[in-house]
């Protein structure tokens, strides 16, 4: 499911995306979960992504802060952000959890 997270500002340059569980998950390379941020044009319109992380290879740590890969990350003005969560296999169960986004503005 796709909610969303943020809207609005400047036109900016996502420099990173992290996100802090609260708790540890296993990885697993057949049952995981893939966290996806993306970006929407300020109508909600057109999706693209700007980062991802996944439990296949490498787990969570609790309170560990784990890296997102970026991409796409020239942020148009008044854009909506949204988080999404897909799962492969059976999935895993996801512990509470923030996604931390920073940006530089021009």
């Amino acid at each position: 499911a796709e909610v969303p997270c943020g809207s609005g500002g400047p036109a900016c340059t996502l420099v990173s995306a992290q996100v802090n569980p609260a708790a540890g998950v296993t990885a697993n390379a057949s049952n995981y979960a893939t966290i996806t941020v993306s970006k929407r044009t300020s109508g909600g319109a057109t999706k693209t992504t700007i980062a991802t992380v996944n439990t296949a290879s490498a787990g969570f740590t609790q309170f560990v802060p784990r890296a997102m890969t970026i991409s796409n990350t020239a942020i148009a003005q008044d854009s909506i952000f949204t988080v999404g969560i897909t799962k492969a296999g059976t999935g895993v169960i996801l512990p509470a959890l923030s996604v931390v986004l920073k940006f530089t503005v021009p």
